[in-house]
């Protein structure tokens, strides 16, 4: 199992949205935070991609997006 982190808008970060995730096959566990608009969802990533989890999210109602991937901007020595 893993966990994956995902936007969402803040107004969603309600108990709901998590009934919603765990309602999803292959959810094992799900938490929002509405300070930094995201869902983290355990899910069993044998059972479930991490693109099918998006979709399914998406078309249980959460207004759900993948977070940009980080850029270092750090100088390296």
């Amino acid at each position: 199992m893993i966990w994956r982190y995902i936007l969402i808008p803040a107004e969603q970060a309600t108990p709901e949205t998590i009934v919603k995730a765990k309602a999803v096959k292959g959810v094992q566990d799900a938490n929002v935070n509405s300070l930094r608009k995201s869902l983290a969802v355990k899910y069993h990533h044998e059972t479930i991609s991490a693109e099918q989890l998006l979709s399914a999210l998406q078309q249980a109602g959460i207004k759900a997006a993948l977070p940009k991937p980080h850029e270092c901007k750090e100088e390296r020595k």
